[in-house]
């Protein structure tokens, strides 16, 4: 469905194709974006941690050239979820909206300061803190 609406949306996008996030077979989605000639862009949209971990094993096999984390982007293209209020958006805090209105995020969103810890650590140190 977000495909077929980003489509209609602008007229000359070519989609390759697409698939859903639920396989168990990851050479299979791999096989499928290469038979389609490649990509100028991968559009991953399985939620994090998962997506960046798909990409991170499978981008030296997919012939693309751009590859991106979209996380729940697809379902408010394809019209399942709505984005935030302005307010929310315009402050930067879209994330923030989506944690309240699902609580059971809060697991891995407490992950993000880990993350920005070891980022930070790895560029002032050069190590993982």
């Amino acid at each position: 469905k977000a495909g077929a609406n980003l489509c209609a949306k602008f007229p000359g996008l070519v989609l390759a194709g697409t698939h859903d996030g639920y396989f168990k077979d990851t050479q299979q989605v791999v096989d499928a974006i290469n038979a389609a000639g490649g990509a100028d862009a991968v559009f991953v949209c399985l939620g994090a941690p998962k997506q960046e971990k798909f990409i991170a094993a499978n981008i030296d096999d997919i012939h693309g050239t751009l590859f991106c984390g979209l996380g729940g982007s697809l379902d408010v293209f394809a019209g399942v979820s709505r984005r935030a209020p302005d307010i929310f958006i315009k402050l930067g805090l879209e994330w923030f909206y989506r944690l309240l209105k699902q609580p059971s995020r809060i697991g891995r969103m407490m992950k993000l300061p880990k993350f920005l810890l070891v980022v930070i650590c790895e560029r002032l140190f050069g190590k993982k803190g």
